[in-house]
């Protein structure tokens, strides 16, 4: 799995490539909306706050096999508005502030699902 990682604060942005790559997946990331196009050549995923979710529901729509998730410090009832006009973009995660990543647990086991794995039983 390919992930592109549009985050302008550059530490969130390497913490989440190094949370999709510890599952396996292959990570690029940059804090240049205009650049995000270039790279999502044989993309999977493209992640994002909600302030990019108009650059994410457009690229998502013109690329069938691309899926996105978005993550926000906002209330979510800004970024439900994307998860209902775009089926492609299918989780919105939180985060505590701007300069703070989305969890990582929810991170981990989002890359595990997307990339087909099982989640783990409860009691485990």
């Amino acid at each position: 799995m390919q992930v592109v990682i549009l985050e302008r604060n550059k530490l969130v942005g390497r913490k989440v490539a190094r949370l999709f790559m510890a599952a396996g997946a292959s990570a690029a990331t940059t804090e240049e909306p205009g650049e995000v196009a270039a790279l999502l050549d044989g993309a999977d995923l493209l992640c994002a706050d909600t302030f990019d979710g108009d650059l994410v529901a457009e690229q998502v729509r013109s690329r069938p096999n691309l899926r996105g998730v978005l993550w926000t410090a906002e209330p979510l009832r800004r970024s439900l508005r994307y998860l209902v006009e775009t089926k492609a973009i299918d989780h919105v995660l939180g985060r505590r502030d701007f300069e703070s990543p989305p969890r990582t647990w929810e991170l981990t086991m989002l890359a595990r699902r997307l990339q087909g794995v099982a989640a783990p039983p409860l009691g485990a």
